[in-house]
């Protein structure tokens, strides 16, 4: 009988053939299945579209005859390498083939499954060749292993994946995706994230114990910016920045309504015309700056940031590029410094000596941006000559109060206040001149009062003349306006005789010039202001009228000379603290804190004072 041969070409010998061959032939097939156990075959498939793996029966020439086949070769297209349809084993398939194009294995005919390498796998699989169920359509089935995570469709991991220090990365800019299952989350060293999405403009917050959540997060201090410029009422919203044209006319801005702490809203001036056409900033039920009121941005190129912190202040405004024109309602200024006192809406602050008058809260116009003043120098010392000394320079603002038109000093009424900003103003206050000097400035801001003239000299107000003919000193040195003095008094006596008074700052304020009879010179008038400036007891200034009406500063020291035995005509000092010259007795010094000239012969001129007023509530 002929022998028969297994689909893998293995000999199957029958009872009384192959005498004398019987040992070849065994020995071949202990060849062949060594062969189909471990054996190794590179084939190249370059060559045509489908390459025919074959079987040799009875000898190990086979190309399908191997455990382990290598394809090789450089293909250009898409290649299928077949087996014949009744082989039955497992095969490791390794493809070294160059070119990105698929490698298909698979029985010669029928419609069973196969195995393909994907254009990019150069790796190695092991597959079963099943030739079942049947002989007309067997399956090629591919072995999973859990060795070449790329070519499994749903890999498993069996513990934990350990990277050796490598990196997990994704090629040709491909996307990483983690997806969990259903309510899956997605956890990163023990912080659990959520599984949806959040709302627009919401953020990542922890509870503290691992668990991350969306949600509306405090602000940072920043807006996204609209671009397009309003030009007619709107609404903002929170975390938005706004160009605003108003060069057609006046924009109401609405703030959000019940906001929540840390919103924000920013707002900029697109054409440069909130000075003419301004942007008002409507409240909406919350506060702006501490205060019920809606807010004007008036000031050309202006913007402002808007951040809300709670019931208390409301909206707060923490970035404004016109620091002069603060965004709110009615703001006040507010300072510290010298002696304060309170006179219902208006608060008072004295300074006697130097001192630093320090604002805290420049205000705005809508409450109140400038301050009063009082700015008194120094009264000058009495001349060589039996000089009377000048008052002390004299100037002063009342748009707090209200400056009558018969007052003394109205003619030396400043037009407005002085505008004050954030910071700290040093304030000086002039001693009064020695003997034979002149007294000290005074200064506040942009404020210099001059000192007083000596007896002859020149100054805030100018020295009485000297004891001989002669002219006094001139008045309002250096030249201000309006005016902080007047000339001091001539003299026409013969030498020796009555030097003429120091000048004041009142209209009665020149000095009095001696008579040619001897009556010595009197000491002109000074400023007197009325009580509205809180210029009451204890406050100092020289008091005149019952009741008290005026309080008068920069008094003009009297001018004296040699008196008759039995007295005679007395100089006397002008309202402010002018020092008297009284006859055969002692002259006086100007009064402290009043800039006062001093009263001839031989005394000092009064020290200034410095005061200022303004609207703080």
């Amino acid at each position: 009988m002929t022998s028969a041969y297994t689909p893998l070409g293995i000999e199957k010998m029958v009872t009384g053939e192959n005498a004398g061959t019987w040992g070849d032939k065994t020995n071949a097939n202990l060849d062949l299945i060594a062969q189909l156990t471990g054996g190794f075959a590179q084939v190249d498939i370059s060559s045509g579209a489908t390459t025919t793996l074959t079987v040799a029966d009875g000898a190990t020439t086979g190309t399908a005859q191997q455990r382990f086949i290598e394809f090789t070769g450089t293909i250009g297209e898409n290649k299928t390498v077949t087996i014949p349809n009744d082989v039955e084993t497992f095969y490791i398939l390794k493809n070294s083939t160059t070119g990105s194009f698929t490698v298909e294995f698979k029985y010669a005919t029928g419609s069973g499954s196969s195995f393909t390498f994907a254009t990019t796998n150069k790796k190695t699989a092991i597959v079963q060749a099943s030739a079942s169920p049947d002989a007309t359509n067997p399956n090629i089935i591919e072995v999973q292993t859990g060795g070449d995570v790329v070519d499994d469709t749903s890999p498993q991991l069996g513990g934990n994946l350990d990277v050796n220090g490598n990196s997990i990365v994704s090629v040709s800019n491909g996307n990483i995706a983690i997806t969990p299952d259903g309510s899956g989350n997605i956890v990163l060293d023990g912080l659990t994230f959520p599984n949806a999405d959040g709302s627009a403009n919401q953020a990542l917050v922890t509870d503290g114990a691992g668990n991350l959540s969306f949600a509306t997060a405090g602000r940072l201090g920043t807006v996204n910016w609209c671009t397009t410029a309003k030009t007619a009422p709107f609404t903002a919203t929170d975390g938005s920045g706004f160009f605003v044209n108003t060069a057609g006319g006046a924009v109401t801005v609405t703030l959000p309504s019940s906001p929540s702490a840390g919103a924000i809203v920013s707002i900029k001036d697109y054409n440069r015309t909130f000075g003419t056409n301004n942007v008002t900033l409507d409240r909406n039920g919350s506060k702006i700056n501490a205060v019920c009121e809606n807010a004007t941005i008036s000031a050309n190129g202006q913007s402002t940031t808007m951040v809300y912190v709670d019931a208390t202040n409301g909206w707060i405004d923490v970035k404004n590029c016109q620091t002069s024109t603060a965004v709110g309602g009615a703001q006040f200024v507010n300072a510290t410094g010298g002696t304060i006192y309170e006179c219902g809406n208006f608060r008072v602050h004295h300074f006697a000596g130097d001192g630093t008058f320090t604002v805290s809260n420049a205000g705005n116009p809508s409450g109140s941006a400038t301050v009063d003043y009082l700015v008194v120098a120094g009264g000058g010392g009495t001349g060589p000559s039996n000089q009377g000394g000048g008052g002390g320079g004299f100037r002063f603002s009342a748009s707090t109060y209200c400056m009558p038109a018969c007052a003394p000093s109205f003619p030396h009424l400043a037009p407005a206040g002085v505008p004050v900003s954030v910071q700290a103003y040093p304030i000086a206050v002039g001693g009064g001149g020695a003997p034979g000097a002149c007294g000290a400035n005074s200064i506040f801001s942009t404020i210099t009062s001059a000192g007083g003239g000596k007896g002859g000299s020149c100054g805030g107000s100018g020295g009485g003349g000297p004891g001989g003919p002669g002219p006094g000193g001139q008045g309002n040195t250096p030249p201000v306006s309006p005016p902080q003095g007047n000339p001091g008094g001539g003299s026409s006596h013969p030498a020796g005789k009555g030097g003429g008074g120091g000048g004041g700052p009142a209209p009665a304020g020149i000095g009095i010039s001696s008579s040619p009879g001897g009556r010595p010179g009197s000491g002109g008038e000074g400023g007197g202001l009325c009580t509205s400036f809180k210029l009451t007891s204890p406050f100092l200034g020289e008091a005149v009228g019952s009741p008290v009406t005026y309080y008068y500063f920069s008094g003009g020291g009297a001018g004296t000379g040699p008196q008759p035995a039995g007295g005679g005509p007395t100089g006397t000092g002008g309202f402010g603290g002018g020092g008297n010259a009284p006859a055969n007795q002692t002259a006086s010094s100007g009064d402290t804190n009043t800039g006062g000239g001093a009263g001839a012969p031989g005394q000092s001129g009064g020290s200034g004072y410095v005061v200022i007023r303004y609207k703080f509530q």
